[in-house]
């Protein structure tokens, strides 16, 4: 069913709200590898950085795992690169499994074999999410420089529905693919999966911006499909409404500096996935050390509205654009083209 997990969400803004309250965080994101044998043409991940010297071993994964444990993290997300290019991820899971977290994985689906998928199955993840980004080989190809893959991530997506696996279909929004959009929802209701869409690109790590020459920011060409994703939902009220907040609605700013952890996999630890200031290294500090008392996550907390940035002061699209501190600080044109979307949709 294509369809948000509301009991989830509104679990999570609880333990979000309690969170910011005793300033504890809720979620640790884990990038496994930097490795993929894709190259897409939207990642944020440059090529010098896909190095699997210095990558985290398993050893240090269980220790970045027991300290998240003892840091009170509930959520644990699992990401690259492409996840399954680690020959320890099986290892990885079990381990974060045992600890009773709930698991999420996020991968490209081209590694999952029949085998692999029941292999999943029985490490007994809680969700995991494939990216879909075209619907033939020859859009495939274009975005992720690979070919003769689209198959391998369509037989992903249902051998795992086959293994009762909760499995998502992320979808992002490029110049490059507008013309698959339907089909991949139709897809995705045809096989009663959930589906989710995101349309704002990054620059890459090392702030290169070519990245975001593929954001599609052809307002009407977004708008006709988001009415079609509306469409098919089955909780599209809900959706609608959700997707229609000004940021005043959403309550102000993101959580990130309070509920979330990320490690990247040579050990740098982030305030969240956007935000490219390290904090400091789990080679170096405890996880504990470096959430609590290090300059950049309390420098991120220091920010207790989007008023206190001069991006957002001066611009006309503030109660439009997304609630994400991350993109605030790292503001362009993208972003402000995107919020320009957002009003369109808040005052249709």
């Amino acid at each position: 069913m294509i369809s948000s997990n509301i009991r989830e969400g509104n679990i999570r803004k609880l333990l979000s709200d309690d969170s910011k309250k005793n300033i504890r965080p809720i979620s640790l994101t884990v990038e496994l590898t930097y490795r993929c044998n894709f190259r897409c043409i939207h990642c944020y991940i440059p090529d010098k950085d896909r190095q699997e010297d210095g990558e985290i071993t398993f050893d240090e994964i269980k220790d970045i795992l027991d300290q998240a444990e003892n840091l009170g993290v509930i959520y644990v997300c699992f990401t690259g690169g492409e996840i399954f290019l680690r020959k320890d991820i099986f290892d990885i899971i079990r381990y974060a499994r045992n600890k009773g977290f709930y698991i999420r994985l996020k991968t490209n689906g081209s590694l999952i074999t029949k085998k692999i998928a029941a292999k999943i199955a029985k490490s007994m993840v809680n969700a995991i999410d494939i990216s879909l980004y075209a619907f033939d080989e020859k859009g495939y190809k274009k975005i992720t420089g690979k070919k003769g893959v689209l198959n391998n991530v369509l037989g992903a997506v249902l051998n795992l529905k086959k293994q009762k696996i909760p499995v998502r279909i992320a979808y992002i929004f490029l110049k490059e693919n507008m013309g698959y959009s339907k089909k991949i929802v139709d897809f995705a209701k045809r096989n009663k999966i959930e589906f989710s869409y995101n349309f704002q690109i990054s620059n890459k790590n090392d702030g290169c911006s070519d990245t975001l020459d593929h954001a599609c920011t052809d307002s009407e060409n977004v708008l006709n499909t988001l009415d079609y994703f509306n469409k098919k939902r089955k909780d599209s009220e809900t959706s609608k409404k959700k997707g229609n907040k000004t940021n005043k609605e959403y309550g102000g700013r993101c959580d990130v500096g309070y509920s979330g952890i990320r490690v990247s996999p040579y050990g740098l630890v982030y305030p969240c996935v956007i935000l490219q200031t390290p904090a400091g290294n789990i080679r170096h500090d405890r996880l504990s050390n470096i959430y609590k008392n290090s300059h950049t996550f309390n420098l991120v907390r220091s920010i207790k509205t989007f008023k206190d940035l001069e991006n957002c002061k001066k611009c006309d699209f503030e109660e439009y654009c997304r609630p994400c501190l991350g993109e605030r600080l790292n503001c362009n044109p993208t972003i402000k083209e995107y919020a320009e979307i957002n009003k369109k949709i808040m005052l249709r």
